[in-house]
């Protein structure tokens, strides 16, 4: 650094130059990370589920709820025809599955209101089009 005849200290031309050139690396690094960021960015929390709405459809914790749907549709498809058929009372464990089997489909009705979904390949995570998707 360099004193003017007022001085201010001044950077000579060939720190200028230096500092230019690793300014310019630093700015083409940073594009080129922010434009390899996913358009929809997701953050992990406890690794289940994102902190942002709408929910990823590919993270751990929607992946789990689904594979959990499906024990649940197999105790309605097989055991909930019994019940009726054969007029068993719903006492004790079967009452209790059957109550937590209507839990997770309200919860289920909801939760897919707020996660993303594929359209031809696509992720979709804007909230109208997951609307008009389970509207339609």
């Amino acid at each position: 650094l360099q004193r003017d005849s007022t001085g201010v200290r001044s950077k000579n031309s060939a720190d200028e130059r230096i500092v230019s050139k690793m300014s310019r690396k630093v700015i083409s690094k940073v594009a080129l990370r922010v434009s390899q960021e996913p358009e929809h960015p997701v953050r992990k929390c406890c690794g289940l589920f994102s902190t942002t709405l709408p929910f990823d459809p590919d993270t751990k914790g929607i992946i789990i709820f689904d594979i959990i749907g499906i024990i649940v549709l197999l105790h309605d498809v097989v055991l909930t025809p019994f019940e009726y058929a054969f007029d068993i009372p719903v006492k004790g464990a079967l009452a209790a599955f059957s109550f937590t089997a209507l839990l997770y489909w309200t919860m289920d009705f909801a939760s897919k209101w707020i996660t993303g979904f594929y359209r031809n390949g696509e992720l979709i995570m804007e909230r109208r089009q997951i609307y008009r998707n389970y509207l339609m």
